[in-house]
Parts: C-alpha cells; structure tokens; sequence
C-alpha cells in the first residue's frame, strides 16, 4: 500500500474521532495547513468566517502565515465534512 494514503486514512479517522470525543485539533503549532479541514467542525462555520474577517482586516494582502489557518484567502476554507 501507499505509505502517504495510509498516513492521511489514520490521521482522517484520529482527527473525527479526536473531535467527536471533545477534543481539539490543535496543538502546540496551532492548526495551519495540515489540520485546517478539521478546524470548522471544531469552532462552527461562524467562527471561520469570523477568523477568516480578522485576517483580511489586518492582513489584506495575505502575506502574513499564507495559507495557515485561513486558506489562501481565494475562496472559503477548506472543510473536511
């Protein structure tokens, strides 16, 4: 099997069942752009769109973390569900 494939099939199922127990997806490094999907179920869509407000307020022209936390500012945010 492919390692990669593997890797991302158990870290999907950990994340849901991380979530689904109450528990965050963060940690120490923050969410950034591996956990990003995840991060909706987490804190609601509202909190998304609020975080994502914030973002383009202070840092318009995304050149500040692009693409952590987010999105690259092109579209909505990724979401994993």
């Amino acid at each position: 099997p492919n390692p990669v494939r593997v890797f991302s099939a158990v870290e999907n199922a950990a994340r849901e069942e991380i979530l689904a127990l109450g528990g965050s997806i963060s940690h120490h490094h923050g969410v950034g752009k591996h956990r990003q999907p995840w991060l909706e179920a987490q804190i609601s869509p509202a909190g998304t769109t609020l975080l994502a407000g914030v973002k383009k307020a202070v840092d318009p022209k995304n050149i500040f973390g692009n693409g952590n936390l987010v999105g690259d500012g092109s579209g909505p945010i990724p979401s994993h569900h």
